[in-house]
């Protein structure tokens, strides 16, 4: 082995931060142009190992910048500085639907490990390696844990005398999930991670709901002495998104909502609206398709909320006093949300601050942004994390497709 390689050098910066923050990853002291395999391993909160690889040249100075210089193969190509971190996938046997992320608190950073090798001619051992830390949370966040009355879920406080701006954080897939209502809490929202079935003592199944218990999450946000109220912001995915949808069309000081993936109807079961119910919109099961055993397909199956026949489940957008934030992916196996979440202009809603998704670079000054990610299911776990293509969606009891995972998920 050459002095060159002896003396490869392999940096990240910084080695601990925060899932939603980029990381510089650099490797000097490579040979002009030597052909290279940078992989990362990680094992997850389970004990499982996840792993990703890529091959790079270094320049002309022996040298290598993932922010810089692109990756010629592997799990992903092109210039992708944090490209080793988003692919990680389940190494060897693994399930390939694992999830790496955890939906609860994860009060112990991800730990994963980098190393270069020399390419030529097969990948041998490590010529330098580093380590890097994935923090979701931080020791000084104030975590409570609801279970007075029937609220419930986790209230996550930053650290400091506040007031804070609060925030609610909806996923519509059942259970406690706080890894985004973690790390929003870690920028400065008083945030509660709001579960509404499948979680403690609330119903196992996602049945009929009423905005009564939604109410009172926004009651106990607002009230809170580190809280600058009276206004709330909401955001969701999916269902969670809906449910934000009718928290700022039926609940005063529902400042703003941010749609992830959302729908302009209720949709599944009826929600209880004070004297009003809206019906659930159904899913067509013959058009639920299997690709494999145990995953299912059901982006066809969603009932357009635009018939006619259905004007009774949809959310009256038109009373909502909010700014709203629509966020969709052009891949969303879901429903067809960039149709239904970008609706509501197309049915004559007249809200001033709810307009068609625009893209980022399009919206103007004064209006709503919005972007639509292409081929992206954008189901918003962590950011720059891996994603598993599958989601175990508990109201069907079974595992629903999400996409392949690429890099879309990543930017």
């Amino acid at each position: 082995m050459s002095g060159s390689l002896l003396a490869a050098t392999l940096t990240v910066t910084p080695r601990t931060a925060l899932a939603d923050e980029l990381v510089e990853i650099r490797v000097e002291g490579l040979g002009p142009g030597q052909p290279v395999t940078l992989r990362a391993s990680a094992v997850s909160h389970r004990g499982r190992l996840f792993h990703s690889s890529a091959r790079y040249q270094a320049d002309s100075r022996g040298t290598l910048d993932l922010a810089r210089d692109p990756a010629l193969g592997g799990d992903f190509t092109g210039v992708e500085p944090m490209g080793l971190l988003w692919s990680l996938k389940p190494a060897g046997v693994e399930n390939p639907w694992l999830r790496q992320m955890p939906r609860g608190a994860m009060k112990n950073p991800l730990k994963v490990e980098v190393t270069v090798h020399d390419t030529v001619p097969q990948p041998g051992p490590a010529l330098a390696s580093a380590q890097l830390q994935r923090r979701f949370s931080t020791p000084e966040l104030l975590r409570t844990r609801l279970s007075a009355g029937r609220l419930r879920g986790v209230f996550l406080l930053p650290p400091g005398d506040g007031p804070f701006p609060g925030l609610i954080d909806m996923f519509g897939d059942g259970g406690l999930n706080e890894s985004r209502a973690s790390l929003l809490a870690c920028r400065g929202f008083a945030t509660l991670a709001l579960p509404f079935f499948g979680y403690e003592d609330l119903p196992a199944n996602m049945k009929d709901l009423n905005l009564d218990y939604f109410e009172e999450a926004v009651k106990f946000v607002q009230s809170h002495s580190k809280v600058k109220g009276p206004n709330v912001g909401v955001i969701g995915s999916g269902k969670g998104a809906e449910l934000a949808f009718s928290m700022a069309s039926f609940l005063p000081n529902i400042a703003v909502v941010v749609s992830i993936n959302g729908c302009i109807s209720n949709t599944a079961t009826a929600l209880t609206c004070g004297t009003l119910i809206l019906p659930g919109l159904p899913f067509n099961l013959d058009k639920v398709s299997a690709p494999e055993p145990g995953v299912y397909d059901i982006k066809e199956a969603l009932v357009d909320p635009l018939d006619p026949a259905y004007r009774e489940s949809r959310i009256p957008l038109e009373k909502a006093d909010a700014h709203f934030l629509l966020i969709v992916g052009e891949d969303d196996r879901h429903w067809k949300s960039l149709q239904w979440d970008t609706a509501p202009d197309r049915r004559g809603a007249a809200t001033p601050s709810l307009s068609p998704l625009l893209r980022a670079e399009a919206a103007p000054p004064t209006g709503p942004r919005g972007r639509t990610p292409p081929a992206v299911a954008l189901s918003h776990n962590a950011p720059l994390a891996p994603l598993s293509g599958r989601r175990d969606r508990m109201a069907a009891g079974v595992g629903i497709l999400r996409r392949t995972p690429g890099s879309a998920h990543a930017h």
